[in-house]
């Protein structure tokens, strides 16, 4: 069972995508009024939908019985684009690896969704693989969270709740380790139904593959080698499942495993094999694939293990817009920049980086950009902190930004400012690190003139108390706003978030806490201080009009 769009073949789906570049048997888009939800519980991990374009799950071509993803049966639900007149479902599963400044630690977005007319709840979470997809960490989401209640399609099911997967040290190490060596992982989201029978166990879980190259070029051959394997001490019954989108026009896998049947797995055995596209040497830009080959279990008739392969053909690199650069009295700088691609998505987790040199461009150290608010598609926002620097320091600044598939830009846009906080600004990249998500750090709204730094604290420190539940973090935004200098218009504004705060059923604990320490904080008379340009000089370095590489050079005050 699943979201259906009429008519309907069996258990399958009409084929629905945009008519550019698409196959000759692959239908026409149909109207979104065509949907109707199913009967009973059918949770899921949804797709990802930030590309707003109507692509459509596909099946291999019909005429071939041995071909497993050409049976009827063996199709899973269609993601419908929330877009335009039209609907269609999404390309890649919808998890996401963002690098969040809390510590610098990494944290995994997972998006579940219900296509049934009855709400449900069910337990979620995160497995992190290796190459040969065994298990290396498990998330779940915050306590308050590990059951979560998704309501029936037509309520909000149909667009789900995002979870956040607790974070931790040890997450952040295994990511970095991983790509630094640019070896693949798998991330594999999982949704156990509570409660219910769901109707279609197909899509309780999903997997999305990392450090694969994604990149198509003309006349080229993609290869994808895979490799599954039974870790468990018990003998495993499977069968192989095929899902695609459908082919852009002269795309075709090969090396399809051509058998459905269901075959055993012994304890410690391991099926190697590898799937190849040749590309033609006429390609349209924006023209992807994505391919899941899954062992089904066949006793309870769900995803085993899944690999993931997404293929673009993307040559337009990412967009750089808004770039901010503020220097603090204790030496840092702080970096803010949006960064937007349309046609394969920002590279998450290390996509946006600077790289910064104190010795004239000689050797250079790099450092990631949190993600804190977007989608990787749509300009997305990235914000970074490097230093201290001991002052008199010649720093010099490199900017890059990829996409999924390889593309980087180097450029900084020449609307690119400098700005000098004033003493006490600093503290503000400290309150950010208590919970950041999806909170824009407030210094960055500085522009030279006056500013009064006790309100722009406070302000900023209310927005963040409203973010959360935790008390921990509530104890940090404490601690940094004993070291702002607040005055007493700013206190009482504290006062009263907190106040306000206390009407929520959710936030009176951490409510009762904030009002505590908001009441001991001393106060000071309201000072307005000057924030000042920084100039930023361009300096051609040695090559950099071949690489398109743009670096900027200033002295640490």
């Amino acid at each position: 069972m699943q979201y259906f769009i009429l008519p309907v073949i069996a258990a399958g789906v009409l084929l629905i995508l945009p008519s550019r570049g698409r196959s000759a048997d692959e239908k026409d888009i149909v109207s979104r009024n065509v949907l109707v939800e199913v009967k009973g519980v059918d949770l899921g991990i949804a797709d990802d939908e930030t590309f707003k374009r109507p692509n459509s799950w596909g099946k291999l071509e019909t005429g071939d019985p041995t071909k497993f993803a050409g049976a009827e049966d063996s199709l899973l639900p269609t993601e419908v684009v929330l877009g335009g007149d039209f609907s269609g479902p999404a390309s890649r599963p919808g998890m996401s690896i963002a690098w969040r400044n809390a510590a610098q630690v990494e944290e995994v977005e997972v998006r579940v969704r219900n296509l049934g007319d009855t709400a449900a709840e069910g337990r979620v979470w995160v497995d992190i693989l290796d190459e040969e997809g065994k298990p290396i960490l498990q998330l779940e989401p915050p306590d308050d969270m590990k059951t979560v209640r998704i309501p029936a399609v037509k309520d909000g099911g149909r667009e789900g709740k995002i979870l956040r997967m607790k974070s931790s040290r040890e997450l952040n190490n295994i990511i970095d380790q991983f790509d630094r060596e640019r070896r693949r992982y798998d991330v594999r989201a999982t949704v156990e139904t509570v409660g219910a029978v769901d109707v279609n166990p197909l899509d309780n879980t999903k997997g999305k593959s990392w450090n694969v190259p994604h990149r198509v070029a003309p006349d080229y051959t993609n290869v994808f080698n895979y490799v599954f394997k039974n870790d468990t001490a018990e003998p495993k019954t499977v069968r192989w499942l095929l899902e695609r989108t459908p082919y852009p026009s002269g795309w075709k896998i090969e090396g399809i495993p051509a058998s459905s049947d269901p075959f055993v797995l012994a304890p410690n055995q391991a099926i190697r094999g590898t799937l190849s596209m040749k590309a033609p040497s006429i390609l349209n830009e924006g023209d992807f694939l994505e391919a899941r080959l899954s062992l089904v279990d066949v006793t309870k008739n769900a995803i085993w293990q899944q690999r993931e392969w997404f293929q673009v053909y993307d040559t337009i690199p990412p967009t750089v817009t808004d770039y901010r650069l503020v220097t603090t009295a204790d030496h840092r700088i702080g970096i803010q920049v949006l960064v937007s691609d349309k046609g394969s998505g920002v590279l998450e987790a290390t996509g946006v980086t600077t790289q910064f040199s104190t010795n004239r461009g000689l050797t250079w150290a790099g450092a990631s950009h949190n993600y804190k608010s977007g989608n990787f598609v749509v300009p997305t926002l990235f914000e970074a902190v490097i230093g201290p620097f001991a002052p008199g320091t010649d720093l010099q600044i490199r900017f890059n930004a990829l996409d999924t598939a390889g593309n980087g830009t180097s450029v900084i846009p020449d609307a690119a400012i400098g700005i000098s906080a004033p003493a006490g600004a600093e503290k503000l990249l400290d309150l950010a690190t208590v919970f950041p998500r999806t909170l824009p750090n407030a210094i960055y709204n500085l522009d030279p003139g006056k500013v009064d730094m006790s309100e722009i604290a406070s302000e900023f420190a209310v927005a963040v108390a409203n973010s959360t539940s935790d008390p921990e973090r509530i104890e940090a935004i404490g601690k940094v706003l004993k070291e702002v200098p607040i005055d007493a218009d700013s206190k009482k504004e504290l006062m009263d978030a907190a106040k306000r705060f206390s009407a929520e059923t959710s936030k009176g604990t951490i409510a009762q806490r904030f009002e505590e320490l908001v009441t001991d904080l001393p106060t000071k008379n309201a000072v307005d201080e000057t924030v000042r340009e920084v100039p930023l000089t361009r300096i051609i370095a040695p090559g950099a009009d071949k690489l398109h590489i743009t670096t900027l050079e200033l002295t640490v005050k």
